[in-house]
């Protein structure tokens, strides 16, 4: 069988990069690439896995950058609350696609009634004045 990681562009950086930590004479070396700060560093370093040498690929950064991280993925999904007061007798048909749209599958007639508790007996009679909350 031919040996088919000479030819793999990642295996010879694998190798490139194992020969630039045995030749550093420390235990790793930082990635060239990229930047090193106070809350984060990319480095290699070389162990044994299943009795191979191997080289570990990792990175190293703060709990404060992964809060932020996570509070960005967050905010990126957050959906904000508003709400009107409607200005004339209405329907959750109606108000469900002026907010939503509609779908085939009523979901978003469904989310206006769970999302202002709307009850069998509002569906298609919704008061002038009644608060309607919707998320955007």
């Amino acid at each position: 069988m031919e040996n088919t990681e000479k030819f793999n562009p990642t295996f010879q950086r694998q190798e490139d990069i194992i020969a630039k930590v045995k030749s550093s004479g420390q235990s790793f070396i930082f990635d060239a690439e990229d930047e090193i700060t106070d809350d984060y560093a990319h480095f290699y370093f070389l162990g044994v896995h299943g009795g191979k040498e191997v080289l570990f690929d990792t990175v190293l950064y703060t709990l404060r950058m992964q809060h932020e991280s996570e509070l960005f993925e967050i905010a990126i999904s957050a959906q904000q609350e508003r709400s009107i007061l409607c200005d004339s007798d209405t329907n959750v048909i109606l108000l469900a696609h002026r907010f939503y749209g509609l779908l085939i599958d009523d979901s978003t007639i469904q989310r206006v009634m769970d999302n202002n508790s709307i009850g069998l007996s509002e569906i298609l009679d919704i008061k002038k004045g009644r608060k309607i909350l919707y998320y955007v």
